[in-house]
């Protein structure tokens, strides 16, 4: 490049390119540090890392209090529940264990 104007242009645009992939890299360390949904990780936010850090833990302690107060739901294929019904076999074996003891 012989031109200084287009030099420095380049030199701006790959700088304003640095800028950027750091600030992407600093939500992904503080969405995973935070334990964030993917969908929150890009708001993060802040003139520097310690504003973006201090707005992470905004974000974090936002979800803390809704995700505290749910019990978790049951997995319906773990059982749970109703005990099955006993089969015929099952329930005569326990009738003569209740009339043996």
């Amino acid at each position: 490049m012989a031109d200084p104007d287009e030099a420095q242009a380049a030199i701006q645009l790959a700088h304003d390119r640095l800028a950027e992939t750091e600030q992407k890299l600093t939500r992904e360390r503080l969405g995973r540090k935070y334990n964030l949904p993917e969908t929150l990780v890009a708001r993060i936010h802040g003139e520097d890392d310690e504003a973006m850090e201090q707005d992470a833990q905004a974000l974090a302690a936002e979800l803390a209090p809704a995700a505290a107060g749910r019990p978790p739901r049951p997995d319906r294929l773990q059982g749970g529940g109703e005990p099955a019904p006993l089969s015929p076999a099952e329930r005569f074996a326990q009738i003569l264990q209740t009339r043996l003891r």
